[in-house]
């Protein structure tokens, strides 16, 4: 598993712009703390590694606030990992259903949004928009999820 960090940063798109750059900035700053003392993704990361964590801030003199803000930070990151790539109940999850034999893109530069064939079923955000090849959302504007912008 890779750290995605950021994909994290991405999934914060409701939080203020102030608080997602604090919170990209305090994982990336974990992160690199992390591999420093050997820890190469996020599956090898234990409650020892946190605690350790914590007590590194408080040695480098951070004030008590910006510890808490940090933990918080590395709550809402862990809690993503933790749901991130899980498909169940209760979870958020985006799939894509296609036939690899028929499956092809048909959008030209004179039709860029002509959609792919072999596309059986695709779920966003664990709902149903596309059964049997046919759209039920009603188009992209009432569709669950929200679209990523290059680079985000």
């Amino acid at each position: 598993m890779s750290w995605a960090v950021d994909d994290f940063v991405a999934s914060l798109a409701g939080a203020s712009g102030h608080t997602a750059e604090a919170y990209a900035r305090d994982v990336r700053q974990f992160v690199a703390w992390a591999e420093r003392g050997g820890c190469a993704s996020p599956d090898q990361l234990d409650h020892t590694t946190l605690r350790r964590y914590l007590a590194y801030l408080t040695t480098r003199q951070f004030a008590r606030r910006s510890i808490a803000r940090k933990a918080a930070s590395l709550r809402a990151y862990l809690r993503y990992l933790h749901h991130r790539g899980v498909i169940a109940t209760g979870k958020f999850a985006d799939v894509i259903a296609f036939d690899p034999e028929t499956f092809a893109d048909r959008a030209t530069y004179e039709q860029p949004r002509e959609p792919c064939v072999g596309v059986e079923h695709v779920f966003v955000n664990g709902q149903l928009i596309v059964r049997g090849g046919v759209p039920e959302c009603g188009g992209p504007a009432a569709a669950p999820g929200r679209y990523l912008r290059r680079g985000r």
